[in-house]
């Protein structure tokens, strides 16, 4: 050809090549001469080549005829992948489009995650992260599923699609101005790193680790002094929303504290968080035994459940203290009843 020329989207099928560059499709054959070049509405996005040429850019679909004439556009929004056969197969994001030969939109399909990639024979597959493969037959039903796991390094992973992941988990980030999310923000820079460097596959691995980092970050649990034997302590247990327009069904499991602590109410629901937002809540406990004790809280929600660790110290005075410790852990109900120790003892009045 006799110049490099810097693309965005590349196809090579039997005697040519297509090149997009910005907004400029170019194609040539394989001695390197330029059939033509056009410029189409938006940025090219994704380039695949039949009978005629097909063209996905930030605005849809476009066929262009082997001569450089535009023969029919579809505007379906930005298309990262599109594929040549029977029908027209175009992914924009999570949504498959299906177009006719002749420019007419047959039907779509949303899918739970990122569509990578689509292969048709029989049947048309639709291959989607998490590990997702959804068999559709060629009037748009699904007809199956499959489970297979990725390894994201070595995945044809559009660079649009890692392009807008930066961009929406910088958002996420920047509404949790209240949490500590430097682990996230170091994730979020390692993933533009290996952006730059064209490792779309490892930049994509990255960010499922930095959704998982910031989604974790979203509930804080903490008790506001060291509790005692026989005193009530104040659990706080904080819930935020940073990655969803609304996080519904929230409910709040605290049994596993049940082992060391009397808690009135080890369930209990919340009301639908908007994104961005936070809602605050204070629980009872009354300590049963001195030592250190681990446990877990657990946040479930219609999207995801979090399970928060929490390490707790608890004291008791004086002769409290060696009464429990003889004892091995034995609940301060037990001893009561056991005359082990009088109220008085544990500063109870009434």
């Amino acid at each position: 050809m006799g110049k490099k020329i810097k693309s965005n989207a590349i196809c090579h099928r039997d005697r040519f090549i297509a090149i997009g560059k910005d907004n400029k499709l170019l194609l040539f054959d394989l001695s390197g001469n330029e059939i033509f070049s056009i410029k189409l509405r938006k940025k090219i996005m994704c380039i695949d080549i039949g009978e005629t040429i097909v063209v996905g850019t930030e605005w849809g679909v476009h066929a262009i005829s082997i001569d450089g004439r535009v023969i029919w556009e579809v505007n379906c929004g930005p298309i990262h992948l599109v594929k040549f056969d029977d029908l027209i197969l175009a992914a924009s994001f999570k949504r498959l489009v299906a177009v006719s030969r002749e420019g007419e939109v047959l039907w779509e399909n949303e899918f739970g995650n990122i569509i990578f990639e689509i292969r048709a024979n029989e049947t048309i597959k639709v291959y989607v992260f998490k590990g997702e493969t959804f068999v559709i037959s060629f009037d748009g039903k699904i007809i199956g599923k499959e489970l297979k796991e990725f390894d994201f390094k070595f995945l044809p992973i559009p660079w649009i699609i890692v392009k807008k992941e930066i961009e929406k988990l910088w958002n996420h980030v920047n509404l949790a101005k209240k949490v500590d999310l430097r682990r996230a923000k170091k994730l979020l820079k390692r993933s533009e790193k290996l952006f730059k460097e064209a490792r779309y596959g490892e930049a994509f691995e990255i960010l499922i680790k930095c959704t998982d980092e910031i989604r974790n970050s979203q509930v804080e649990v903490s008790i506001d002094k060291k509790p005692v034997v026989g005193k009530v302590a104040i659990l706080t247990i904080r819930v935020y929303n940073f990655l969803h327009e609304v996080l519904e069904g929230l409910e709040v499991d605290v049994s596993d504290i049940q082992k060391y602590f009397e808690v009135e109410e080890p369930t209990f629901k919340l009301p639908p968080l908007r994104l961005g937002t936070c809602i605050e809540k204070k629980v009872e406990l009354l300590p049963k035994y001195e030592g250190s004790f681990i446990v877990f809280i657990k946040l479930k929600s219609t999207k995801y459940t979090i399970k928060k660790r929490m390490e707790v110290e608890v004291k008791a005075p004086g002769i409290i203290s060696r009464i429990f410790r003889r004892e091995k852990q034995v609940s301060l109900a037990e001893l009561i009843k056991l005359n082990k120790i009088r109220i008085h003892d544990i500063g109870c009045h009434g």
